[in-house]
């Protein structure tokens, strides 16, 4: 059996850390981007008729401004929208807003998709409150 040493250990990690970054720099193509939202036709069972109206224009702004490797990522309902930029309030420059007003737990679950694929550095999740 093979023994390894501290400098193994670290050269391991070392390894697997730069593997795991490559996979990040590899560019989105448009029509991978487009499959990490849902679709505009996605249906809510829970939302009200103006939240089923919301919920498309939020997801259309997620689209055009995505995620980033490593941010932090504040997701749930009006609470959460309403915060705006909470990169500000925090003094923190990669915390992105994902909140939708009147949004329920069914719609933050359509939307995970481009959170996971993202790999977050944190995720903050406000919903059910009302």
């Amino acid at each position: 059996m093979k023994k390894y040493t501290l400098f193994n250990t670290i050269f391991l990690i070392l390894v697997l850390i730069f593997t795991n970054g490559c996979n990040q720099l590899k560019p989105l193509s448009e029509n991978r981007l487009a499959k990490l939202y849902p679709p505009e036709s996605t249906v809510i069972q829970y939302h009200t008729n103006w939240s089923a109206k919301h919920y498309p224009k939020r997801i259309k702004e997620f689209k055009e401004t995505p995620l980033n490797f490593n941010d932090i990522v504040f997701i749930g309902n009006s609470i959460t929208e309403i915060g705006e930029d909470w990169s500000v309030k925090f003094g923190v420059d990669n915390i992105r807003n994902r909140g939708i007003k009147g949004d329920v737990t069914d719609g933050i679950l359509k939307r995970l998709d481009e959170i996971i694929y993202f790999k977050p550095k944190a995720i903050f999740i406000l919903i059910g409150i009302n």
